[in-house]
């Protein structure tokens, strides 16, 4: 899991970023994450282009899109704002918003067992960050 920062300063900084990093994306996955750009508001957030959209946007079949989305969210350049198509809004497309990955921190998942200097603990707390 990556700890991320949810408010990009400017769009376009956040744009200047992705730019950056693009080496450590994969083409799909950083057109997937262009195409879902494009449809955010001036605060990276609100992108509802829906799957069918995106494929057609980057011509990645609606049948890989989950995987590069799965893969983009995990990485920590985007965020779920809401999800869509459950039984109340059938049809609705899932909210995304931007965010940019924060380098240097790892966060270990509630219940997973630790070893810190010679001492293993379970963690009960939500989540336990540590920066190196």
């Amino acid at each position: 899991m990556v700890n991320r920062s949810t408010a990009p300063r400017s769009k376009l900084d956040w744009y200047k970023q992705a730019a950056r990093a693009s080496q450590e994306l994969s083409h799909a996955d950083f057109r997937v994450l262009m195409a879902i750009a494009s449809y955010t508001d001036s605060n990276g957030s609100n992108a509802h282009p829906g799957k069918e959209r995106l494929a057609a946007n980057t011509g990645i079949h609606i049948k890989n899109l989950r995987r590069h989305l799965k893969a983009l969210e995990e990485s920590g350049w985007i965020m779920v704002e809401e999800a869509g198509g459950n039984a109340r809004f059938k049809g609705a497309a899932t909210v995304y918003q931007l965010t940019t990955p924060q380098r240097g921190v790892i966060v270990i998942p509630r219940g997973v067992m630790v070893t810190l200097e010679g001492e293993s603990l379970l963690l009960p707390i939500k989540s336990f960050i540590r920066s190196y």
